[in-house]
């Protein structure tokens, strides 16, 4: 986790002596924008979906991401 902490720049928990993890305002953020995302990616899913089955009508959709991004 600290190597991830080094490479991204931001404390991602808030270590204590007891032991304790808390998570930091960052990482609070971050979970915000991620379940954001991950609620888009479900309703993008739901598009394709009929009764709650998926049907194979042979559409393809693929989904990239440059490396530098």
């Amino acid at each position: 986790m600290q190597e991830l902490e080094l490479e991204l720049g931001v404390t991602l928990f808030n270590r204590s002596n007891t032991n304790d993890i808390i998570l930091s305002p960052e990482v609070k953020q971050l979970l915000v924008k991620v379940r954001e995302v991950l609620d888009q990616i479900d309703s993008i899913s739901s598009m394709f979906e009929s009764d709650g089955l998926i049907e194979n009508n042979g559409a393809l959709i693929k989904v990239g991401c440059l490396s530098n991004f």
